[in-house]
């Protein structure tokens, strides 16, 4: 998101910041409320950039986690997402490759990801997509 700020007086740019601490505790007291389950921010949907990458926000093992994510346009269609890891959330691999097909969500590069961490990333993707 692009902001241009004209000087006219410290309040504006307060109420930016204002603006965005709220959002961000509203997305963190959404995903307190629900615990272990999957939880997205559907109030805060930043924009998609030109080149196709975007930030999805998702709980996860009762943490708030905030992430990038590439989409791709794959030879069949349908567009394959480029999700960056931590190495708290998959030790294992710092990337991973999704792609969602007719019967769910696939997963065509990354090595043993909890079910549960699919599940928190896809349903944040589907959010932003």
């Amino acid at each position: 998101m692009s902001v241009t700020a004209i000087k006219k007086s410290e309040n504006v740019a307060m109420q930016l910041v204002t603006d965005k601490i709220k959002s961000r505790l509203a997305v963190e007291s959404h995903a307190k409320a629900v615990g272990d389950g999957i939880a997205i921010a559907p109030s805060v949907k930043p924009a998609k950039k030109a080149n196709g990458i975007f930030t999805i926000t998702f709980s996860y093992e009762q943490n708030l986690h905030r992430t990038q994510v590439q989409s791709t346009q794959s030879g069949y269609g349908t567009p394959v997402y480029k999700v960056a890891l931590s190495s708290s959330l998959n030790p294992e691999s710092n990337i991973c490759w999704l792609q969602r097909n007719t019967d769910g969500w696939k997963v065509l590069l990354g090595t043993n990801m909890d079910a549960k961490l699919i599940d928190a990333l896809t349903a944040a993707i589907e959010q932003q997509a």
